[in-house]
């Protein structure tokens, strides 16, 4: 099973995590990507899902991506 969990520092009605809990989470951090290699990211996601289908829908690709 994978959980998949978000939260920001407390305060604001946002309550302080225990270390107890927190240690059945891993961190994961990445910079801020920029649009060129968001686009480049989905348009290899979605080729490879689609790549069974036929032209008229991988021909789309790019307008979804946009």
């Amino acid at each position: 099973m994978i959980m998949f969990c978000a939260m920001g520092p407390p305060g604001g009605g946002k309550s302080i995590i225990t270390s107890r809990m927190v240690r059945h989470f891993n961190l994961l951090a990445y910079t801020e990507l920029d649009d060129g290699s968001i686009k480049s990211i989905f348009n290899n996601l979605m080729k490879y899902f689609f790549k069974s289908f036929n032209d008229g829908i991988k021909d789309v690709i790019p307008l979804l991506i946009d």
